[in-house]
């Protein structure tokens, strides 16, 4: 798929965002042509592709999803808005509308004989996706050759005329020939089994987190500092003082619970990219929920095991493995309560500006509690 698409120069690059710059505006595009193309659709459209791009960047994409809808068998339908003649040679099929009405439809090839079988010519110099978007308006005189009184003006009367040709009747011959009942049939939901769904999602979630290394260090050393300034501030205290003894163990339990809400902001801006997968039916809500939770996990058994380790043997809690291990359990599950409540609160909330004063309310029912 990245060879079809032309992406294998930047196949390791990030796609970026308004903060990070990754790949140019048509890779981009051709990205996500890749990303809905794996969906395996029979049909994919694409809406005026070419806004923003260059006409370079524009042959590129339709290059490539041409290649794509040959090798895997697919119709793509794209729309655009005054193509290059390159970008117009790559297209099978053209249909043009005007105000709603067909004007034409049929093989590339064929739309300049129809016309100039009405009385219209194209120039030699001419481009054809040019000669064609000026019928229909008030260019179009210049392309008449015998009687003006004799063409059509009107998109409806140049659509009248399409209905009453042989490419219309040869289109409903098509429509009305018998065809397999399997192309028709409805496809199933998802192609993949739920345990499939999950496998995937789970290398996918590894392989992000484990690429996003600036995170990964920053809260290794912020783990280790932290622990470090607890472990010192509660050096050797006096087990018979219960309020020393819980208030260390309250202070590490938000530590590590309340250090999650950073993912909050992450979740959110990955929305938009699991509206569109989910649409698509790339996998089940509930594989990509259980993959994003489970992948969580070993990061904080990660954090809980260095910052617990550090806090307890310089604290002076009992030397007793059994007691750090139940130490460890309740900073675990501590952390992982509040994950799951942000990880709710990025699900529910409709934008990072309302989530994050909503973040405050586990963290001041720990507190009150």
């Amino acid at each position: 798929m990245v060879k079809k698409l032309g992406l294998d120069s930047c196949k390791d690059t990030v796609v970026g965002n308004a903060m990070l710059r990754g790949v140019s505006g048509g890779e981009r595009k051709r990205v996500t042509t890749g990303e809905m193309t794996v969906a395996w659709k029979r049909l994919q459209r694409l809406d005026e592709i070419s806004t923003g791009l260059d006409s370079a960047a524009t042959y590129d994409i339709c290059k490539s999803t041409k290649s794509v809808a040959h090798n895997f068998n697919s119709t793509v339908v794209i729309s655009l808005l005054q193509p290059s003649p390159e970008v117009f040679e790559l297209f099978n099929d053209v249909v043009l509308l005007n105000e709603g009405s067909i004007m034409f439809h049929g093989k590339r090839e064929e739309d300049v004989p129809y016309f100039e079988r009405m009385g219209f010519h194209c120039p030699p110099r001419k481009d054809v996706a040019d000669f064609l978007l000026g019928l229909g308006t008030d260019k179009q005189d210049v392309y008449i050759t015998g009687d003006a009184r004799s063409v059509p003006y009107q998109s409806a009367d140049f659509a009248k005329l399409f209905m009453e040709s042989g490419f219309f009747q040869k289109t409903l011959q098509r429509l009305d020939a018998s065809t397999d009942a399997m192309v028709f049939a409805d496809p199933k939901p998802f192609c993949q089994t739920s345990t499939e769904d999950l496998a995937t999602l789970l290398q996918r979630q590894e392989m992000l987190t484990l690429r996003d290394t600036t995170y990964i260090m920053g809260r290794a050393v912020i783990v280790i500092v932290m622990g470090l300034l607890y472990g010192s501030a509660f050096w050797q205290m006096d087990d018979t003082d219960s309020q020393l003894m819980l208030g260390l163990l309250f202070s590490c339990a938000m530590f590590l619970s309340m250090s999650q809400a950073s993912q909050v902001s992450t979740c959110i801006d990955a929305r938009s990219v699991f509206y569109k997968q989910r649409g698509a039916n790339f996998f089940r809500t509930s594989a990509h929920v259980l993959a994003t939770s489970l992948t969580q996990i070993p990061l904080s058994i990660l954090e809980t095991v260095i910052f617990g380790a550090i806090t307890y043997w310089f604290g002076g809690y009992v030397d007793d493995v059994g007691r750090f291990i139940v130490f460890l359990v309740t900073l675990f599950l501590c952390q992982m309560w509040f994950t799951s409540c942000f990880f709710f609160l990025s699900a529910a909330s409709p934008n990072l500006t309302i989530a994050r004063p909503v973040m405050c309310c586990p963290s001041c029912c720990s507190v009150a509690s």
